[in-house]
C-alpha cells in the first residue's frame, strides 16, 4: 500500500509537471508578436516575456510584455510596457535579451529617444511582471546598444552588446558593469584592428579565473563576417580577439559549463551555389585558457542551406548539452525551417537531432520558426520560446514546455502516438516488445529484426539521470529492483544514436 501511494504520488508528479505542452498566445488589439523568452519560476509556474507593436494614441509602439503561465500554459496575467518616448526596440538578430536571477527577470537592450537616438536599458521585473526598477545608459556621441545580460561573479551584472557610430560608420563591441542595482561601474568599448566592426551577442564569467568571454560577430572586411570571440579580465581589459569559423559565420549564445569550458553556437558559412548563401549549423566547445584550439566542434552534419543554425544552448542536469535553433528542409518557395533541438555529450558526440514542425498557416505560405531561447526546468524537461514569423496573420507568442524526452505534449500523447509530428534522425530497422509496462520487478525486452551492431540500454529518471545502462541482446531480463516506483525513460542506442525511445513504469 505504501509502495502504491508513492508510486501514485510520483505519477501525480509527473503528469502534472513533467509532460509537455505547446502554447500559442495571441493579445487583443496587438499586430505582431514576438516571442523572446519563458522561465519556470516554481514547478508548474512559468513567466514569458516577449515585443508586441501596439497602438498608443493612435500610433504604433512596441512595446514589451510579460505574461504569466500556468502548469498546462494557460494564461494567468498579462502586463505591458512601454510608450511613445523613449520606445523599446524590438531587436530580432538576438537570441537571448531577458534573464533570469533568483526570482526576478531582467531585460537589457536598447531604447529610442526623441531624437532617434538610441541608448541602453536594463530593466528589473518582479514575479508579478512589475517593474521594480530601471536604469539607462547614454553617451553623447554615439548609440549605446545593449543585446544580452548576465550576472557577475560579485554579485552584480554583466551587458554586451554594441556601440554605433554614426559619424565615423565604427561599431565596436560593448561590455558595460553594473552593480546589483544595475548602477553602471565601467564600461569598455573594445576595438578591433583593420575594420572596426564587431558585437557581443552573448556573455558569461568564469568563476574560478573571473575572466569574461563575450561572443557575437566582427567584420574582417565589408562583404564578410564571422564569430567574434573576445576574452576579457575582470575589469574588462581584452586579452584575446579570434574566431573559429572558416569562411565566415556568426556566433548566437554562449554558456560556460560545470567542467569550466566554453560552449558557443551559431552558424558557419559555406561555399555558395548559384550566389545563394548556404549554412550549416555550428557549436565548439573550447578552453578559455587559452582558447586557441577547440575541444571539440560540430560543423558538418546539416546538410548546407539557407537557414540552418544553432541559436541558443544550455547545460542539462547530467551534464549533456541541449542545442536549440532553426533546421531548413527546404530553399524552395514556401521555405520551410523547422524548430530544432539538438543534444550532445559532453564530448560533442550527437545523441538525438529532433525537428518540430509548428506551422499554424496554410502550405502555401512561408514557415519561419524558430527556437529564441531556451531553459532547463527542475524536472529534467526544458521551456522554449519559439519565434513564429510566418508571412500572414499576427505571428502570436509561441511557448512550448517539453519533458527529458522532448515530448512536447502530454504523457498519454506522446507515448499512444510516439512523438508524431516530430522528424527524428532515429533508425527504423528495429521494432522492440517491451513487457510487462507498468512492471514490478522484471521488465522483458525483446528484439524482433535485425539485431546486428552493439545496441546499449539505458534508463533515466524523470531528472534526466542515468540509472542503469548496460549492452543488450536479443532478449534482456531488466532487473527493475532498486529503482523507486516511478515513470522512467528508457532509451537504446547504437553507436552513440538513439535510435528507440519509450516511457516505462515501475510500480
Amino acid at each position: 500500500m505504501r509502495a502504491f501511494i508513492i508510486y501514485a504520488c510520483l505519477f501525480l508528479y509527473c503528469e502534472f509537471y513533467s509532460q509537455g505542452f505547446k502554447v500559442t498566445q495571441t493579445l487583443p488589439n496587438i499586430s505582431q508578436h514576438r516571442t523572446c523568452a519563458i522561465f519556470e519560476m516554481s514547478p508548474g509556474v512559468y513567466i514569458g516575456a516577449g515585443f508586441i507593436v501596439d497602438t498608443v494614441n493612435h500610433v504604433p509602439v512596441t512595446r514589451i510584455a510579460i505574461t504569466g503561465l500556468g502548469n498546462q500554459g494557460q494564461v494567468l496575467w498579462v502586463k505591458k510596457y512601454g510608450g511613445q518616448i523613449p520606445q523599446y526596440i524590438n531587436n530580432p538578430f538576438v537570441a537571448r535579451c531577458f534573464y533570469k536571477q533568483k526570482n526576478n527577470i531582467y531585460y537589457a537592450g536598447c531604447v529610442r529617444g526623441a531624437n532617434n537616438e538610441q541608448f541602453g536599458v536594463l530593466v528589473k521585473f518582479n514575479l508579478n511582471g512589475d517593474t521594480l526598477w530601471q536604469k539607462f545608459y547614454t553617451d553623447s556621441a554615439v548609440d549605446v546598444v545593449p543585446q544580452m545580460v548576465t550576472g557577475s561573479f560579485d554579485g552584480g551584472f554583466l551587458m554586451t552588446g554594441f556601440f554605433q557610430d554614426w559619424v565615423n560608420h565604427t561599431n565596436p563591441c560593448l561590455i558595460i558593469k553594473t552593480d546589483a542595482n544595475g548602477v553602471e561601474l565601467w564600461r569598455k568599448k573594445i576595438n578591433k584592428t583593420g575594420l572596426n566592426v564587431s558585437d557581443g551577442q552573448a556573455i558569461s564569467q568564469d568563476s574560478l579565473s573571473k575572466k569574461i568571454i563575450s561572443v557575437g560577430y566582427q567584420y574582417f572586411n565589408t562583404a564578410d563576417n564571422y564569430d567574434n570571440i573576445l576574452i576579457l579580465d575582470s575589469l574588462g581589459v581584452k586579452l584575446t580577439q579570434m574566431h573559429f569559423t572558416h569562411l565566415g559565420g556568426f556566433a548566437k549564445d554562449l554558456i560556460l559549463t560545470s567542467d569550466h569550458k566554453a560552449v558557443m553556437v551559431g552558424w558557419q558559412l559555406y561555399p555558395q551555389i548559384n550566389s545563394w548563401p548556404l549554412i550549416k549549423s555550428f557549436a565548439v566547445k573550447f578552453d578559455i585558457n587559452p582558447p586557441y584550439f577547440p575541444i571539440w566542434r560540430l560543423d558538418g552534419f546539416d546538410s548546407p542551406a539557407a537557414y540552418n543554425t544553432f541559436t541558443c544552448v544550455r547545460e542539462l542536469k547530467n551534464g549533456n548539452l541541449l542545442l536549440g535553433g532553426i533546421m531548413d528542409s527546404s530553399m524552395l518557395a514556401p521555405s520551410n525551417p523547422l524548430t530544432r533541438f539538438t543534444t550532445v555529450d559532453k564530448n560533442g558526440n550527437i545523441l538525438s537531432n529532433r525537428y518540430y514542425d509548428y506551422k499554424y498557416n496554410d502550405t502555401t505560405e512561408d514557415n519561419n520558426q524558430g527556437v529564441r531561447s531556451v531553459e532547463i526546468c527542475d524536472d529534467g524537461g526544458w521551456i522554449a520560446a519559439i519565434t513564429c514569423a510566418n508571412s500572414k496573420g499576427n505571428n502570436p507568442f509561441l511557448f512550448v514546455k517539453y519533458d527529458s524526452t522532448g515530448c512536447d505534449s502530454s504523457l498519454a500523447y506522446c507515448s499512444t502516438l510516439n512523438l508524431t509530428k516530430i522528424k527524428r534522425n532515429e533508425l527504423t530497422n528495429y521494432d522492440f516488445k517491451i513487457y510487462p509496462n507498468p512492471a514490478t520487478d522484471i521488465l522483458n525486452i525483446e528484439l524482433e529484426g535485425d539485431a546486428s551492431g552493439k545496441l546499449i540500454l539505458l534508463i533515466i529518471d524523470a531528472f534526466g539521470r542515468e540509472m542503469k545502462s548496460f549492452p543488450m541482446d536479443q532478449n534482456n531480463k531488466i532487473d527493475l529492483n532498486g529503482l523507486n516506483p516511478g515513470i522512467y525513460i528508457l532509451k537504446i542506442k547504437k553507436e552513440k544514436q538513439i535510435i528507440y525511445t519509450s516511457k516505462i513504469i515501475k510500480e
